[in-house]
């Protein structure tokens, strides 16, 4: 086996692992929910990824959520979020919250 036939097959296996990783754990991380089901709101002290559409789902970058913004329903619409790059304002819609044992 030559070198270009190893490293065709690395990067086989490291695309069906990012498209598996994304299709089956990363879709259940940000559950779509109806009406009728109440979850938690975002807090601070959430550890959030941050979906970024310009991005490859392996480079969304990861921050901790610092204040939370809630809407007249008390819900909360949006965040800043700390990350090594600085502090951004988010919509819910583009973060996705890590599970915790609570």
């Amino acid at each position: 086996m030559s070198n270009l036939d190893k490293w065709q097959l690395i990067q086989r296996i490291s695309q069906e692992f990012t498209k598996r990783w994304k299709k089956e754990y990363l879709n259940t991380l940000q559950v779509r929910q109806k009406w009728n089901k109440s979850y938690g709101n975002l807090k601070e002290g959430d550890l959030v990824l941050i979906v970024d559409d310009l991005l490859p789902s392996t480079k969304w970058p990861t921050g901790v959520v610092v204040a939370t913004y809630p809407g007249q329903d008390q819900r909360v619409r949006v965040v800043d979020v700390r990350t090594p790059r600085g502090i951004y304002k988010r919509a819910i819609q583009k973060l996705i919250k890590f599970p915790n044992e609570d």
